[in-house]
């Protein structure tokens, strides 16, 4: 076997051996991203009513901030719920595929 043949295959029996990445914690990573978003846009001006709007369309003209969010998990599914001050709420779906 050459030497390039044996470090590919070493390096292919470690990613095996390498647990996969789950939904649980591509659904944490995107719950951080949002609420560091919520934080960042919160933190941008000095009064909480000059504040940006945590979500804006332009295309649709909406703007709405951000009230809470929450994770919950249904079997091997891992939702990410997110309510709005203007009355709507989002559910995230995160699961593997």
């Amino acid at each position: 076997m050459t030497r390039t043949r044996e470090v590919n295959a070493a390096n292919h029996a470690r990613e095996e051996s390498l647990p996969k990445t789950s939904a649980a914690t591509v659904s944490a990573m995107l719950s951080e991203l949002i609420e560091t978003h919520i934080v960042k846009c919160d933190e941008a001006f000095p009064h909480p009513d000059d504040c940006p709007a945590h979500v804006i369309s332009n295309v649709h003209k909406t703007a709405a901030r951000i009230q809470s969010i929450r994770t919950s998990r249904t079997g091997a599914c891992h939702l990410i719920e997110l309510a709005l001050d203007d009355g709507t709420s989002f559910t995230i779906r995160v699961e593997e595929v």
